[in-house]
């Protein structure tokens, strides 16, 4: 499955994110980075990731939402610090 948008949001999400098919979620990535930010904001309230990222759990929601793998990465490490730099 291809990553779209600002978010990176898989298309295998596509059903769970209320989009009516493959094709709509398509033309919404390609219309604007608006559109591109709602997938991504669907995506963290259908997976319950706001409480995590509001709490500064970084490990648990680059887990979440990056996969197992994020430590090679250093998703969780890069998170905070970007909180901190714009907080």
């Amino acid at each position: 499955s291809a990553s779209w948008g600002l978010g990176q949001v898989l298309g295998t999400n596509i059903a769970s994110l209320g989009y009516p098919s493959e094709e709509t979620f398509y033309k919404e990535m390609c219309e604007s980075e608006a559109k591109q930010l709602e997938a991504m904001i669907k995506f963290l309230q259908v997976n319950n990731l706001i409480g995590l990222a509001n709490n500064q759990k970084w490990a648990s929601f680059a887990e979440a939402y990056n996969g197992p793998n994020y430590k090679i990465n250093n998703y969780d490490v890069k998170l905070a610090a970007a909180y901190n730099k714009f907080s």
